[in-house]
């Protein structure tokens, strides 16, 4: 299968300089508007890219119509090229049409002293349907305990570390680089001592500051005191005394770890597994394991700090088959229990 287009490919947005002045005067206020509001520099720029595809589109194939004055049928011919000439994914051509949804409504709200007659019309049109597509192989929590073996074995201690907290957590990679070495001592443990609570960290949300929740890291699915030990020990031979448990050394000195840093290990991780590691995957693989072993759905959201509870099971990767058998196992141990 031959690698998808994205809607982010340089090569969509080449003619940026050519679009019309209006049109690229809309999407500055527009810009101005969103910041005002307190979205995330992250959604801004997204926003912003997206918008440059339509526009450079629209220049090409529209005649750099003024987007005030276009018809249903010509959205209706993007749409259609994003899906039949460059085989964009139902879920990407759902999030252009939003963004473009967000500027029609920004243009009818606040703008409407200039545009009075002006109507959302990308709101009315026949929506895409969603399809969750996982581009990226799931591991499996087998998987991830050979792989920690293995960096043990290679004195990757750092790296195993983080994967065995992320195992631990599902966290993002934004989420890990916050965690501090007082996130995993005696007085951080909760729940009968099955997992730490971290101190309260900035994760995604709504606005530019997002927002600030405490995360909780599972000791029993990885033996994760394991690999933290065999961090701390590396860490005091290398005479590193900062907070942060992940690190990078930078200008002389060990400073907390970036997104970046988990990159890097991430390339690390995947050339032990022998292909390719991205660290979001491991939400399923946690999300998957906790539920295997009879969390409610509840619980798991309550974990991940999920709004939908729709999302356990978007991130859960149990067949029925192994779901039923999870089920009847567990009770017929409640059951072996009675009888002793």
């Amino acid at each position: 299968m031959g690698k998808r287009t994205t809607v982010y490919n340089a090569g969509l947005t080449d003619n940026w300089d050519s679009v019309s002045k209006e049109n690229k005067g809309l999407v500055d206020e527009f810009v101005e508007y969103l910041v005002s509001v307190n979205k995330s520099p992250q959604t801004i720029h997204q926003y912003h890219e997206q918008l440059k595809v339509f526009f450079c589109w629209n220049e090409k194939h529209n005649q750099n119509k003024f987007f005030v004055d276009l018809k249903k049928r010509e959205l209706i011919k993007f749409f259609g090229y994003l899906s039949n000439d460059l085989k964009v994914s139902p879920n990407r051509v759902c999030s252009l049409r939003s963004v473009l949804s967000s500027l029609s409504n920004f243009i009818e709200r606040i703008m409407d002293e200039d545009y009075p007659t002006f109507r959302n019309i990308v709101k009315v049109l026949e929506p895409v349907t969603k399809t969750f597509v996982r581009e990226r192989p799931i591991l499996t929590m087998d998987q991830i305990r050979e792989c920690l073996v293995k960096l043990e074995e290679a004195k990757k201690y750092q790296v195993a570390a983080c994967l065995a907290v992320l195992a631990g957590s599902g966290m993002r990679k934004s989420e890990v680089v916050q965690m501090k070495m007082s996130d995993f001592t005696e007085d951080r443990l909760v729940y009968g001592g099955r997992a730490y609570e971290s101190e309260k960290i900035r994760t995604k949300g709504r606005g530019k500051e997002g927002k600030v929740v405490t995360r909780i890291i599972f000791r029993t699915l990885v033996p994760l005191d394991h690999y933290i030990e065999l961090w701390k020990q590396k860490r005091e031979e290398l005479g590193i005394k900062s907070e942060w448990m992940f690190v990078a050394y930078h200008d002389g000195s060990y400073q907390q770890a970036n997104v970046a840093t988990i990159n890097s290990f991430a390339r690390t991780i995947g050339n032990y597994l022998g292909e390719d590691f991205f660290p979001h995957n491991v939400r399923h693989t946690t999300s998957t394991a906790l539920e295997l072993a009879g969390y409610p759905i509840d619980v798991v959201q309550s974990i991940f700090r999920w709004a939908d509870p729709k999302m356990v099971k978007y991130y859960s990767n149990i067949s029925e088959t192994e779901s039923l058998n999870s089920f009847f196992d567990k009770l017929n141990e409640k059951e072996e229990n009675k009888e002793e």
